[in-house]
């Protein structure tokens, strides 16, 4: 799928239209059943950094600050005839009412500083949270919603 896909076909007009048209269908799929949900940023590597040969996870940029730069790109470029400056408003909504405040990363990295004891480097997926990490995190949304 890597050299498939990212190394040839990967764009951010694709990549990032596909991730906020799921969020707001399953937003409104949920909402539609009154199921009590909230998202959260669970990892995010921009094309550059997938392809780095050291990424480096706590300089990656935040995939909400990166579509909203890409939004205040297009609004006058060449997207705005399909309407994807349209989809700004809706996007930036559902990420005030539904996502936790820290994305897993943030809170592994910044809120408990164990970025070397909570991350692994393995083939394809750089930098994935180690057990600890994933419990780490499960403990902390599960002590929100206690």
């Amino acid at each position: 799928m890597y050299k498939s896909y990212v190394t040839r076909y990967w764009n951010k007009e694709e990549y990032f239209t596909r991730h906020i048209l799921n969020l707001i269908t399953l937003s409104n799929y949920l909402r539609s059943k009154r199921v009590k949900y909230k998202f959260f940023d669970a990892f995010y590597e921009s094309k550059a950094v997938a392809l780095e040969a050291k990424p480096a996870i706590y300089k990656n940029p935040i995939l909400k600050d990166s579509i909203n730069r890409w939004f205040d790109e297009e609004e006058t470029g060449t997207l705005k005839h399909v309407g994807v400056n349209n989809m700004k408003d809706i996007y930036n909504k559902i990420l005030k009412r539904d996502f936790l405040k820290y994305s897993f990363a943030e809170y592994l990295i910044d809120g408990l500083n164990l970025r070397d004891k909570m991350f692994k480097r393995s083939n394809y997926l750089v930098n994935h949270p180690t057990k600890l990490g994933h419990q780490e995190w499960g403990e902390y949304i599960a002590n929100l919603y206690r």
